[in-house]
């Protein structure tokens, strides 16, 4: 047992003792990625906006799936999110409801 003690103890001391703490971590990026950095900037925030959105969707009511409701405000979306641009892909499956 002391035999397994003092063994432990030397194989720790040499581990500790061969590291080099000056040396410089490794790099793990690639110095040329670090130069490629886009500023992305978003656009201000309006509340008004924000607050005429959040009215919209929730003047359609109670939008419980498979609701007319429900079909309405998905269909506002699409719409108004294809109007800023952007794809848009719907995705359905058959559900109960």
């Amino acid at each position: 047992m002391k035999n397994k003690i003092c063994f432990t103890i030397i194989y720790f001391t040499l581990i500790v003792s061969c590291t080099n703490p000056s040396k410089e971590p490794e790099k793990t990026e690639p110095e040329a990625s670090k130069e490629i950095v886009k500023k992305i900037t978003s656009p201000d925030f309006s509340a008004d906006s924000a607050y005429a959105f959040v009215k919209k969707q929730v003047d359609f009511g109670p939008r419980v799936p498979g609701s007319k409701a429900h079909a309405a405000c998905a269909e506002y979306f699409q719409k108004k999110l294809k109007a800023y641009g952007l794809k848009v892909e719907l995705q359905q499956a058959p559900i109960t409801t």
